[in-house]
């Protein structure tokens, strides 16, 4: 029998994930630090999420690709300690060439890690619950660091916030070892072969579903910030906006973790994408400070409790973590994809595309992942 994870273990596995790529976690107010200190362009920084998250779903796939015995612990050592470096070498960093190269490398390293976690969460007996924990931690991790990143940025400018990337990815190196007892049972991480993948074909209509979801998600995410400030809204005010979201992933979290399987699948996915296209369209075409903080709030916390239910569907079809250590690679290239793809419909006038950017994505995620809900709704 599979095991469930002590709790103690996923709330440390949680937080090293969120280690391994905590500048995601801050990633509005980043790129606009990029954009305020290092006069990068809004066009560079939709390129530069493109390339770290390449870096990221790169680093992903290795894992179920790589040839060797690693076991998730030495994994998560080497990756850390390659991550802690890289971040310091970018506090000297200053032009948008160089910086995207150091970025590529730490989203590898952060793709490893991240592949590795969500390939061992898979393993559990009750997977979303380990999902669920993941982002617990995750989501108050960024309330915090949401919180105090306006701070930073005005203290130390963006030197100050590769700093905290280091100590944090520092903190998570010195939690590693806590991991171990729950990568004993899962030493030899699951490799992916083509014929699994191609007995099913509902797998790739999952993997699709995904994609375009972590495509509309990036999007709206790597530009918000920049949106508020089209509206006029202070650093002050988002970096509140922020953090606040944060609580509604939290809560939601808890809320997936309180129903479990008592509302299937079907009914969360679909209305977390339904939220999640109402409040992307509202922080743009309803410029109220109020309607904004309401509607981020909501975003925050309809990707908080559809995330999960995603992982679970890609468990389904592989309870030994082939393909979420594969849908880790293609949510880190959604993440990447969503940016870039509205930075080549950006104009200079307002942000609408970005907008049209995710509303599309969203449609099509639900295009995708709806015949595959139908189908485990049938199997129940």
């Amino acid at each position: 029998m599979k095991s469930t994870g002590k709790s103690n273990h996923l709330y440390a596995l949680g937080f090293i994930a969120t280690s391994s790529f905590s500048i995601y976690l801050v990633l509005p107010l980043a790129l606009g630090g990029m954009v305020e200190y290092l006069d990068f362009t809004d066009k560079q920084i939709g390129y530069l999420a493109l390339i770290s998250s390449i870096g990221l779903a790169l680093g992903s796939l290795w894992v179920p690709l790589r040839k060797g015995k690693l076991s998730f612990y030495t994994i998560a050592k080497w990756s850390l300690a390659s991550l802690l470096i890289i971040d310091m070498i970018s506090i000297f960093s200053t032009d948008f060439y160089s910086l995207s190269l150091l970025r590529f490398f730490a989203g590898f390293f952060g793709g490893i890690i991240y592949a590795a976690v969500l390939s061992t969460l898979s393993s559990l007996k009750m997977p979303e619950r380990g999902f669920t924990i993941y982002v617990l931690v995750y989501s108050c991790t960024s309330a915090i660091y949401l919180f105090v990143t306006p701070y930073i940025l005005n203290i130390g400018q963006m030197p100050a916030l590769f700093i905290f990337m280091a100590l944090n990815a520092g903190a998570g190196l010195l939690l590693s070892p806590n991991i171990k007892a729950l990568s004993e049972g899962n030493q030899q991480l699951p490799q992916i072969q083509l014929s699994f993948l191609l007995k099913n074909k509902l797998i790739w209509f999952s993997l699709l579903a995904y994609l375009f979801l972590q495509m509309g998600c990036g999007a709206i995410w790597a530009y918000l910030e920049r949106i508020g400030d089209f509206h006029g809204f202070s650093n002050q005010f988002m970096g509140i906006t922020f953090g606040v979201s944060e609580f509604a992933a939290i809560l939601a979290s808890i809320l997936v973790l309180k129903i479990g399987d008592s509302k299937g699948i079907l009914i969360p996915i679909v209305l977390g994408i339904l939220l999640l296209a109402i409040s992307s369209f509202v922080v743009n075409f309803i410029p109220y400070p109020l309607f904004f903080l309401i509607a981020v709030f909501i975003l925050a916390g309809a990707w908080a409790g559809t995330f999960p239910f995603f992982q679970k569907v890609q468990a389904s079809h592989d309870p030994l973590g082939k393909i979420v250590s594969l849908g880790a690679f293609v949510n880190l290239l959604g993440k990447g994809l969503g940016p870039a793809t509205a930075a080549l419909f950006l104009t200079s006038e307002n942000y609408n595309n970005v907008i049209w950017t995710s509303l599309i994505t969203f449609l099509l995620s639900f295009v995708f992942i709806f015949p595959e809900l139908l189908s485990l709704e049938r199997k129940k």
